[in-house]
């Protein structure tokens, strides 16, 4: 708004001159003996205005335009002086502050500094000379621009937003839906007979696909909704840092690994369970966002490496001390997402 509030004045003709403080600004136009003056007031938290400050910056312009001998550009000896008008014109963000200072003046414009809007209360004069509506032209046209940067930033950026992470969840969650209205999802003949992974039946029937259905099947309600809690908000971020086809394939290749290694060692010791859930790969989610959070120097947003470590440690002594817990699953998934993402991140330009 300063800026093409500098470029209105000057293109009607008036020229500038800089004055102390350094918050101030002069804009002074001749016109038949009189001086019309626009001093401009770039306010800010620490910057001391009140009715003794302004009135001092006042006579200090009237003084140098009524002795200017042809020191001011612009202004000639053979210019007499006969009038100096002054309107202050504060640009701030704190209308308040300035609510008292017209009160007690007169000769005193603001414009707010966020929304650009003039604000002329009833003891200030309505215009000086043409001013008004060039002003607030400029206002519109800045209340203009902020309510369509608006309309924008409630447009969905789809190339920006995380729908493969929210599609993800809807499926977990739809899955879980249609399995409870027909069977019992806390029974394990039940989710063996739709999906779930259970060794044995992965190597002796050759049904592979249970390391893949299993990743959508949950055992109960709090379990699905435990990870789709943890999953929506991790998952979202790591989207938004990775990319749409690259977190597809960091989820579905983390519980894929997590699956594998669970049902390896299930195999070995001859410990035979029947196994569903997204965790595999919702670990495998949270250990490509602790390498990307690695890569940018240990902090995204509100994300550090410190808190992941301590979040991925409690989450794994939870599985270890609790019973019915797959934690080998967590732990294939967390490895296969860590070093999937060491392969597939390329750190972005930051702004510090």
């Amino acid at each position: 708004m300063i800026a093409e509030i500098d470029r209105m004045l000057k293109a009607d003709g008036y020229r500038f001159l800089k004055v102390q403080p350094e918050e101030a600004g002069v804009y002074y136009k001749y016109q038949d003996g009189t001086v019309q003056v626009v001093l401009g007031i770039l306010d800010h938290d620490t910057f001391q205005m009140n009715a003794a400050v302004c009135a001092s910056m006042k006579d200090h312009i009237r003084e140098l335009f009524f002795l200017s001998h042809g020191k001011v550009p612009g202004i000639t000896e053979e210019m007499p002086v006969y009038q100096v008008e002054i309107l202050c014109l504060a640009i701030t963000a704190n209308v308040e502050k300035y609510r008292i200072l017209c009160n007690e003046m007169c000769g005193i414009w603001l414009l707010e500094e966020r929304t650009g809007r003039l604000i002329i209360y009833e003891n200030q004069p309505g215009e000086f000379y043409g001013l008004n509506r060039k002003i607030q032209v400029l206002s519109d046209k800045k209340a203009g621009e902020e309510k369509m940067q608006r309309r924008k930033s409630y447009k969905i950026n789809w190339k920006q937003a995380s729908w493969v992470n929210t599609v993800i969840v809807c499926i977990n969650v739809i899955a879980w839906i249609i399995m409870e209205l027909f069977g019992n999802t806390q029974d394990g003949q039940y989710l063996m007979e739709h999906g779930a992974m259970y060794p044995l039946l992965v190597i002796s029937l050759h049904e592979w696909y249970r390391l893949f259905t299993s990743m959508f099947i949950h055992i109960g309600f709090l379990h699905l909704f435990n990870n789709m809690f943890v999953l929506f908000f991790i998952g979202d971020k790591l989207e938004k840092e990775i990319g749409k086809i690259k977190y597809l394939l960091i989820y579905l290749l983390s519980g894929l690994g997590g699956g594998l290694l669970s049902m390896t060692y299930m195999l070995k010791t001859g410990d035979m369970a029947v196994s569903a859930g997204a965790s595999g790969a919702i670990f495998g989610v949270i250990g490509a966002l602790l390498w990307v959070v690695i890569r940018n120097r240990g902090k995204i947003d509100t994300l550090t490496t410190r808190g992941l470590v301590i979040m991925i440690a409690l989450c794994l002594y939870y599985g270890f001390t609790t019973v019915g817990v797959d934690n080998l699953c967590h732990v294939g998934g967390l490895l296969t997402g860590f070093i999937l993402a060491v392969f597939l991140y390329r750190r972005k330009w930051r702004k510090d």
